[in-house]
């Protein structure tokens, strides 16, 4: 049985199924012989944060937490006043807080956060049409139809105030189909191929025209431009590159032209800032995750280079991403297999270790910097032993690898857990880099490590000769009975008995113990 955003498929329908065709919308019409339905589908709005938000035709979703354990979705249903005259929600934005924005037919509704909603007046709301929304900061910017005066505004409205009037508004030349957001800015692409940039004046009372660029004159059709940014460049005048996703496509525009990079569903940029990389540029290609970094010479040239070579990282999924959580390392997204619940599951993979051997290809002591601002991250140890097992497993980089990590304090706990998941045949090619098992245990032992210590005495047993083990092991006895670490002690037998070819050898290890 299947769910589409808390509405179940009756599975013993399924098979009267004989025609499925998509409807106005994120509808799907299906049809059989005596029956017909329409299923409502879930949709992601765009987000200014790590949020994972989807819409239907008269509820929202908010998930804010990711993949932590324990967060669930908050569901909010649009207020029944505005849901009843203007479903079902046609665009929609989620602030880096979790608050969203939602418009209809007409009008516009803006939640508070607590599963209450301000609504704008009746006059107001039955005739303005809103195209277009984003969330900029602590204000809504909404592109909107007057159908009363037949103008095109964008208007910034105070996302925690009443809905009375625009804190700012200017009059557009066209309808817009997209509005996102780019700093401070805001990006409007008209319905003409006009893209704008606009941003509040100070004090917030006007709304000023920045730049502004003809993406139709270079073949962009307007119409099936689903994103639209700024390409990563300090060049702030007119000739900035221009990146946007017609339908299937991400395209650059530069220069009066445009050129296609190659299949992509949606895209982000992602700030690193680190060393002598500035950003990196993520789409996804329907298969896998596709990066292309940006260096700081690029971005000081206004160059799009890095797009033009194509992605240097590609992170495979078997999941649908919506979010790149640049500040967790992590891809977060849908798994578009689970069945049976109410609620989407949420699925999430760090991006951290394949962006990282790239930076090692390129740049060490970068490599290391980003590394480090993860290090206070809970799932850092893991995404370094991933990394690790990539460079052993794949042959690449390794050395440079190892020399990475071992800045870092849990260095030998990264090499003992890559160690047991990895074959024993890879073992010798690890160790060598890190300079022996034995040499490792005794660091583990002198740093007070003593659990990390017994986990590699698997390793020891293999790599090093049987006196050098049964040596390690007294050692580590002899300390775990000062620290009167009970436990620790009995694992280490339970061991020892279960890899000791006889009773003779358990009572000379007792005897040299004494």
């Amino acid at each position: 049985m299947r769910t589409l955003l808390g509405r179940e498929v009756n599975s013993t329908r399924v098979g009267d199924i004989e025609f499925v065709a998509w409807g106005v919308g994120a509808r799907v019409f299906a049809a059989g012989a005596r029956n017909a339905w329409g299923l409502g589908f879930a949709r992601a709005m765009s987000s200014a944060g790590n949020s994972v938000c989807l819409f239907s035709d008269d509820m929202v979703l908010v998930q804010a937490r990711g993949v932590d354990e324990g967060a669930v979705w908050r569901v909010e249903h649009v207020a029944a006043s505005y849901a009843g005259a203007n479903a079902p929600i046609r665009v929609a934005a989620c602030s880096a807080d979790g608050r969203v924005a939602v418009a209809g037919a007409r009008g516009m509704a803006v939640s508070t956060g607590h599963g209450r909603w301000r609504l704008q007046r009746a006059a107001r709301e039955r005739i303005v049409e809103y195209t277009a929304l984003a969330w900029s900061g602590s204000h809504v910017a909404a592109a909107c139809v007057d159908h009363a005066r037949n103008t095109a505004r964008l208007e910034f409205w105070v996302g925690g105030r009443a809905l009375d009037a625009p804190a700012a508004s200017i009059d557009l030349d066209a309808r817009a189909v997209v509005v996102s957001a780019h700093g401070s800015a805001v990006l409007v692409l008209s319905e003409h191929g006009m893209l704008s940039e606009y941003a509040l004046a100070a004090g917030g009372a006007q709304v000023e025209l920045r730049r502004a660029v003809n993406v139709a004159a270079c073949g962009v059709d307007a119409r099936c431009v689903r994103q639209v940014m700024w390409a990563p460049g300090a060049c702030g005048d007119s000739e900035a590159a221009v990146v946007v996703v017609q339908g299937t496509q991400l395209r650059v525009v530069r220069d009066g032209r445009a050129s296609t990079v190659g299949r992509a569903e949606h895209v982000s940029i992602s700030s690193v800032n680190i060393g002598s990389m500035h950003s990196a540029v993520w789409w996804y290609d329907g298969m896998q995750v596709l990066a292309a970094p940006v260096s700081l010479d690029d971005f000081m040239s206004n160059d799009t280079r890095a797009l033009d070579r194509g992605p240097s990282v590609h992170l495979p999924l078997d999941f649908y991403p919506l979010v790149i959580a640049a500040d967790h390392g992590m891809v977060i997204g849908l798994d578009q297999d689970a069945v049976g619940t109410h609620a989407p599951m949420l699925r999430g993979t760090l991006f951290l270790p394949s962006l990282l051997s790239h930076m090692l290809h390129t740049s060490e002591p970068d490599a290391l910097m980003y590394a480090a601002s993860f290090e206070h991250r809970g799932f850092f140890a893991h995404a370094m032993e991933k990394l690790l097992h990539e460079a052993l497993v794949n042959d690449m980089r390794l050395d440079r690898t190892v020399r990475m990590l071992a800045h870092f304090a849990q260095f030998d706990d990264i090499v003992v857990h890559c160690a047991r998941k990895t074959e024993a045949a890879f073992w010798p090619q690890l160790f060598e880099c890190v300079g022996g098992a034995a040499r490792l245990f005794m660091r583990c032992l002198n740093n007070g490590r003593l659990r990390t210590a017994a986990q590699s005495l698997l390793i020891l047993q293999t790599m090093e000769p049987p006196d050098v083990a049964a040596k390690c092991v007294v050692q580590l006895l002899a300390r775990a009975s000062r620290a009167k670490s009970v436990g620790l002690c009995t694992e280490v037998l339970r061991f020892v008995r279960a890899t000791s070819v006889s009773d003779k050898e358990m009572h000379a290890l007792y005897v040299r113990l004494k």
